[in-house]
């Protein structure tokens, strides 16, 4: 791709995002100018966004050269890696080129890269919100997910959370619907109005809708298996409420416990209870191991075993289903099942922006992650 000979303005660096800029912490995020360090989105791909947004803009022009990777590094207080990493990037996306002995500039791109962007409206509803969404990081890294996909797609995005469809439509039309975790009839409901709609955290089989959500029966078999090779054969399978409409989640995780301790010939009978009921179990078989399915599960499991004055690892091993707040800060870490929550969000909102994987083409499993603390041990 060819480029216009220009001189190097001096004006148009640093961008107007370095200007002024600093670190600050701004709600619950630390962040160094426009750069967030503790987004799940890595800071080379946040730092080419905002080359990328200065080059739409116009305020870096065609044929304008770049500061060294040294310089940028410094202005924007990242590491020399993370800018060569997003100059790569933005080379290879052809918005950058490399001149040999004169250094890297703009590329000259063709029109319909430099065209004004499109804008859309978006909305995300969550269809119900407990203790466990609001103390955890569950709805913040599905939105940072949907964000990160709005930006990399070159969107201006209104990006809306509400509690219930209705206010979502009287604030006007939208471009398509986020649902996370809905009720089959809400979904339904939706669909019927001809949105393109995208569930997340949740299918309805036989709806028609596409669902993008985390594969929770690799997670149980990830945690069963962790605790099979530590030689732990008893394991007690300590659930939330299996009957509330909304646990759609819980129910997938407790039939998957059933199915992969089936296969590893693990005993069942008698090896699950919901995680209240814990410290009431009187006669039932011993076990050496707890598996909880979600966050309430494991708060209720773990307040328990403090009244029953029981130690982890010393005691049982514990293995939990959701990296809970503070389970890495705890005397004995908890290992964890993680979601990569961030990745459901950034997947529906791409496929919602794309229109690809529409009306049920779309089904989506991302795989969590086995995090190993010390609240396991080998009782080999």
């Amino acid at each position: 791709m060819s480029t216009t000979a220009a001189a190097i303005n001096v004006s148009r660096w640093p961008p107007h995002h370095l200007r002024n800029s600093g670190c600050d912490r701004e709600g619950g995020e630390v962040t160094l100018g426009a750069l967030k360090l503790n987004s799940r989105n890595p800071l080379y791909a946040q730092l080419k966004e905002l080359v990328k947004e200065d080059i739409f803009s116009g305020r870096l022009q065609p044929g304008t050269r770049l500061p060294s990777t040294l310089e940028m590094a410094r202005d924007y207080r990242v590491c020399h890696k993370t800018v060569q990493l997003a100059m790569q990037a933005l080379t290879k996306e052809g918005f950058l080129v490399r001149r040999p002995r004169y250094g890297t500039v703009v590329a000259d791109l063709p029109g319909h890269l430099l065209q004004k962007r499109k804008t859309g409206r978006l909305v995300l509803v969550v269809d119900y919100l407990d203790d466990g969404f609001l103390s955890g990081l569950f709805v913040r890294e599905l939105v940072e997910g949907v964000r990160s996909a709005v930006e990399d797609a070159g969107w201006s995005l209104d990006t809306s959370v509400y509690s219930n469809f209705r206010p979502a439509t009287d604030e006007g039309p939208f471009d398509g619907c986020l649902l996370l975790r809905p009720s089959r009839e809400m979904a339904l409901r939706i669909k019927k109005q001809g949105i393109p709609t995208i569930l997340l955290d949740v299918q309805h089989p036989r709806s028609g809708l596409s669902f993008v959500q985390t594969d929770n029966a690799d997670g149980i078999r990830q945690g069963l298996e962790h605790l099979v090779s530590l030689g732990h054969r008893r394991i007690l399978y300590a659930h939330s409420d299996l009957t509330a409409p909304i646990n759609h989640s819980g129910r997938e995780r407790y039939r998957a416990f059933l199915e992969h301790a089936s296969a590893l010939r693990l005993p069942t009978d008698g090896y699950t209870i919901p995680a209240e009921e814990l410290k009431a179990r009187r006669g039932g078989p011993e076990f050496s191991a707890i598996l909880t399915d979600g966050y309430s599960s494991t708060r209720h499991t773990l307040n328990q075993l403090r009244q029953m004055a029981v130690e982890w690892p010393r005691d049982l091993s514990i293995v939990a289903f959701d990296d809970i707040e503070l389970a890495e800060h705890m005397l004995a870490p908890l290992t964890v099942i993680r979601q990569n929550l961030f990745e459901v969000g950034r997947i529906g909102c791409q496929s919602l922006i794309s229109g690809t994987g529409l009306n049920g083409m779309l089904r989506a499993f991302v795989p969590p992650q086995l995090i190993v603390r010390a609240s396991t041990r080998s009782i080999r």
